[in-house]
């Protein structure tokens, strides 16, 4: 099943005391992850959103359906 449109979560990369922070939102969920690197963080983006794009295919209704 494709992905259910709308938008595409958005990502920032910021530098902190253990690493560089990746943190990707959309209006459901977010995900933190600290890496080694920016680019160990960048390179994390597109499995990140392939993840997003995953659980946009798993819609609450069809969840919510399993437990009746």
């Amino acid at each position: 099943m494709p992905p259910e449109p709308g938008p595409r979560p958005h990502y920032s990369i910021a530098p902190t005391e253990r690493g560089w922070l990746l943190v990707i939102q959309d209006g459901d969920c977010s995900v933190m992850q600290v890496f080694r690197t920016s680019s160990a963080a960048r390179c994390a983006v597109d499995r990140m959103m392939s993840f997003f794009d995953t659980m946009r295919t798993q819609a609450p209704s069809s969840r919510v359906a399993a437990f009746d």
